[in-house]
């Protein structure tokens, strides 16, 4: 059994867990028995995963972090760029370490009479080697392009977040706006996409979300919090009104 699978067995048989899982039968009426179990269990998957995440274990935050640390790199960067002196030290300093580690390079010299394979000479590499590496850290791109430097836990901010604090509770927020996202799409025979947002269509009573109560009780029942759902309401409006980008993010958390 997964830890994924015993946290579910768990909630299951718990009052508050049994409670919430009890109170998706006045949907039933939508999608049916079958349905609801559907409903259920991308619930539980959604509820485990909040209870699951750690910023420190987040791919989106270690990633921000390690590029911020990295453009301190910038000023080595261009010292090694201009200065081939400067290159050849750090680069034979690099090879030391590695040998220390009982790790070796080896370089094919390029063999002039055979076709040409864009390799140079072992000598004129070594500052290039020391060069790429460095420019390897210091323009990954692994936050600052693309979705990863806008995503925390499973909000997607459609904003870059490198080098900003982002004050919100992840595992709390996180689960309200996808067992709301997770209900809202059910509701109309969809699945949650990464990239999907809410529906916000409160001022048209035959559209406005009316499943809360539902949310709130699968919240407290898997954070043990004991809010009410205007609680919830507000806490989601008040994210979506100072975010109103928000999307659904695809997690990337480090086990």
């Amino acid at each position: 059994m997964t830890k994924r699978e015993k946290w579910i067995a768990e909630f299951k048989i718990r009052k508050n867990g049994a409670e919430a899982i009890e109170e998706l039968k006045e949907l039933e009426d939508h999608r049916g028995r079958d349905g609801i179990e559907e409903l259920r269990d991308k619930i539980l998957e959604a509820c485990f995963f909040a209870t699951d995440y750690e910023r420190s274990r987040d791919f989106y935050e270690i990633s921000r972090v390690m590029d911020k640390e990295s453009l301190k790199i910038k000023p080595l960067l261009e010292c090694i760029k201009q200065n081939e002196a400067v290159a050849w030290i750090k680069a034979e300093n690099f090879l030391l370490l590695l040998a220390k580690k009982g790790i070796s390079i080896h370089i094919k010299k390029k063999d002039e009479d055979a076709e040409d394979t864009g390799i140079i000479t072992f000598e004129n590499d070594l500052p290039k080697i020391l060069e790429i590496i460095v420019e390897s850290i210091y323009e990954s791109e692994s936050s600052r392009y693309g979705d990863s430097c806008s995503v925390v836990g499973n909000i997607d901010y459609s904003k870059d977040l490198t080098g900003k604090n982002q004050p919100v509770d992840v595992s709390l927020m996180g689960l309200i706006f996808e067992l709301r996202l997770i209900i809202e799409k059910w509701l109309v025979s969809k699945g949650v996409y990464e990239g999907d947002s809410l529906s916000r269509q409160s001022d048209n009573d035959s559209k406005r979300f009316l499943h809360y109560e539902i949310i709130t009780l699968f919240v407290n029942a898997t954070l043990d919090k004991s809010y009410t759902a205007k609680e919830i309401k507000n806490k989601l409006k008040k994210h979506l009104d100072s975010n109103p980008k928000t999307r659904y993010g695809r997690r990337m958390i480090f086990d």
